[in-house]
């Protein structure tokens, strides 16, 4: 069991803009009162008998685990199918009132209309290997299954190195939302979206709080691969649709890895998120035409924690906030250099990616294109057709804040921008750092008389408001506590025993 800590307590609040999320079933959609109609099965205390129940059950019945710990309940359920107005429910007596421990798991397969909801994870582990994830919807046939309401709080391999998956879900319009997911400490992605064909998922990821997740170390010291907090689709189909989306959900103290996001598919859209203090990036690592808006990155004790990581084509990065973040790899927002004639699994060239409207603020770099920073040898081909149009960076620091390769064939055409900063340093490919102290390639040197607003963001003054993130007015707004599990709020566990 991983030892409680405290909670890490932020000055200052921060605000997500949220839109009206359209749920494209009602399945999907329903409200707690809602979900706790039906034909109740149970209670059970076994994981046999609520097996048995559920391969029995109806549109609209309830499996009903009766509340207590259980240790390495199986709960292979197989296969079942709901409807998109009456789910079948696998769920606990009482929101958190099941703790599952030792080799637990609940496993569903090629199941349609499912709700999974209530229980607590910790305390053991059921599996290394894909296989093996606490939650595992499998089978591309699986379609609208919720899990939702979930706690896994350091429910992991005493082996730093085993893989541990938490949740894994192949099919079309499945959703993970409102859950806590803390104190990871074994390799393994948290949250994994997967397919084993080209179809695209349509997942939803939301509302959800993921916290404290630390590196493994090989033996040389350095962090292992595979510790992602979220991750859509895989290398070898990287370049399929996925068309999921990723919104509205919090990230604080995320350090297992530099890809805290991992897209691996494309036309996925990351939206409305708030990642704090974390040692790493939303991770764009392969496929096209992603989208990244409305999101907040802030940091205020992490070295390692930067932004947006780029490769492959047509991204649109737009309307985010990024405030003290770090440089080349880290930086606010790193183009990569591909690799010629690249396999799947590695780096594909940037291209025609789109920045527009976000808010750069007192970073070590803001924009980055170039090998600095350690990348392997044979990356050589740089990134070419960005666009930054409208962006806002404003600096104290006396480093380079945009690497950009030459006029003759400029990797970045900068339109409408507005820089300011009292040692600001603009950088062609190839040329020696120069301060810049007036317009230079669409990017306008002024003062934008910055103020912290409400919410404790860095916003322009009244003549400057074009540039930069543009808070959207009249909606609502999301807090830390407007994410997760229902019984442990603010990242905490049950009975208010925070992290």
């Amino acid at each position: 069991m991983v030892k409680s800590r405290r909670f890490i307590k932020f000055t200052g609040v921060f605000f997500v803009f949220v839109t009206i999320m359209v749920i494209s079933s009602a399945c999907l959609s329903q409200n707690t009162a809602d979900s706790l109609k039906g034909n109740v099965l149970g209670p059970f205390n076994s994981a046999a008998d609520a097996i048995r129940a559920f391969k029995g059950a109806a549109p609209g019945d309830h499996i009903v685990i009766t509340d207590g710990v259980y240790k390495d309940f199986d709960g292979n359920f197989g296969s079942r199918n709901g409807t998109r107005s009456r789910n079948i429910f696998i769920r606990a007596e009482t929101p958190g009132g099941v703790t599952l421990t030792g080799k637990s798991r609940i496993h569903i397969s090629n199941s349609s209309c499912i709700t999974i909801r209530d229980f607590i994870f910790k305390d053991g582990f059921y599996a290394a290997g894909t296989s093996g994830a606490a939650i595992l919807v499998s089978g591309d046939s699986s379609s609208y299954v919720r899990i939702t309401n979930i706690l896994m709080d350091g429910y992991h391999s005493p082996v730093p190195e085993d893989d541990c998956r938490w949740v894994r879900v192949y099919g079309k319009y499945n959703e993970v939302d409102n859950s806590t997911f803390i104190n990871k400490r074994s390799r393994g992605v948290t949250v994994e979206i997967c397919r084993s064909n080209t179809e695209p998922n349509f997942a939803k990821v939301h509302h959800n709080y993921f916290g404290f997740t630390k590196p493994v170390l090989d033996s040389d010291g350095r962090e292992m691969n595979g510790l992602e907090t979220v991750r859509i689709g895989t290398s070898e189909r990287s370049q399929d649709d996925a068309s999921s989306v990723v919104e509205y959900n919090y990230f604080e103290e995320c350090d297992g890895e530099i890809e805290i996001i991992s897209n691996k598919s494309c036309k996925n859209i990351y939206r409305g998120n708030v990642f704090l203090n974390n040692n790493g990036t939303l991770t764009l690592r392969h496929g096209n035409f992603c989208i990244v808006e409305d999101n907040i990155f802030i940091n205020t004790n992490k070295n390692g924690m930067g932004g947006v990581r780029v490769m492959d084509k047509g991204h649109v990065i737009r309307n985010n906030y990024f405030e003290n973040l770090g440089q080349n790899r880290r930086s606010a927002i790193s183009l990569e250099y591909a690799v010629p004639n690249s396999p799947l699994n590695r780096y594909w060239p940037v291209t025609g990616t789109l920045i527009e409207k976000n808010s750069f603020i007192n970073s070590r770099m803001a924009i980055s294109t170039g090998p600095t920073g350690g990348i392997s040898s044979d990356q050589s081909i740089p990134p070419s057709g960005t666009r930054a149009a409208g962006n806002l960076i404003v600096t104290n620091s006396d480093t380079l804040q945009i690497t950009y390769r030459a006029n003759s064939d400029p990797a970045i055409a900068f339109s409408n921008n507005l820089a300011y900063g009292s040692n600001l340093q603009l950088s062609g490919y190839g040329v020696t750092p120069a301060l810049r102290s007036g317009d230079i390639n669409g990017i306008r040197i002024a003062n934008p008389q910055m103020n912290r607003n409400e919410d404790n963001l860095l916003m322009p003054g009244a003549g400057f408001t074009e540039y930069g993130m543009q808070p959207p007015k009249g909606r609502h707004m999301l807090k830390r506590g407007e994410t997760g599990a229902s019984f442990a709020k603010e990242g905490a566990a049950p009975g208010g025993v925070q992290r």
